[in-house]
């Protein structure tokens, strides 16, 4: 698969600066409130509710900032979630594809070059609120990837150990993420960008 990043195309708006805004529906949210069980309402609703009040204002790469903001609203209502830097491969049913991230992910400016997600340990669940900022994704129009996934529970062989892997299925496409190592993490929360609420995540 060959690297790439994302383009916006001539029929969707543009931020100042030329960015694809990201797209979020209150309508998704409310769907997802009417018919989720009440023990999955928090974590499926919260990523689609916070791209819903982020539509149209923000850029579409700001995983980061996504992903922390995310962290800490999961926290206070007792949910424990954890950043996770990811390559992401996109495939289409023709088994092309494209790749997206990095295993070694680094910042230029205010931009951190590569992709983050949440995993929640506890509920076995794998968040991507930014999802969309990938165009073959963002065309499905479905918001938030939220994943059930099997993690480990013995500290072998673990879906958060770098190199594991996570394949997700949204429409006619296969996402496989790839957790990338600790440096990756450590690029992140001992970076003094990673806290400004400007950061951006350009895909590579």
């Amino acid at each position: 698969m060959t690297p790439s990043v994302p383009r916006p195309r001539a029929t969707t708006p543009v931020l100042p600066g030329g960015a694809l805004p990201l797209r979020g529906s209150l309508d998704q949210a409310a769907t997802l409130l009417q018919h989720v069980k009440p023990d999955q309402m928090v974590e499926l609703v919260l990523p689609h509710l916070w791209a819903a009040l982020a539509d149209g204002r923000v850029p579409a790469n700001v995983c980061v900032d996504a992903c922390m903001t995310l962290r800490h609203a999961y926290g206070q209502l007792g949910v424990r979630a954890e950043l996770l830097p990811v390559d992401l491969a996109v495939q289409g049913v023709d088994g092309g594809g494209t790749r997206y991230g990095s295993l070694t992910p680094s910042w230029t400016g205010t931009s951190w070059n590569g992709h983050c997600v949440l995993v929640l340990p506890d509920s076995e669940r794998f968040v991507d609120a930014t999802v969309e900022q990938f165009d073959e994704v963002r065309e499905i129009g479905d918001g938030p990837l939220v994943g059930k996934v099997v993690l480990s529970t013995d500290g072998n062989s673990s879906m958060v150990e770098p190199g594991g892997q996570v394949m997700l299925q949204r429409k006619d496409l296969v996402l496989t993420y790839t957790v990338a190592g600790p440096e990756a993490l450590a690029s992140i929360v001992e970076h003094p960008e990673a806290v400004a609420p400007t950061t951006t995540a350009a895909p590579v």
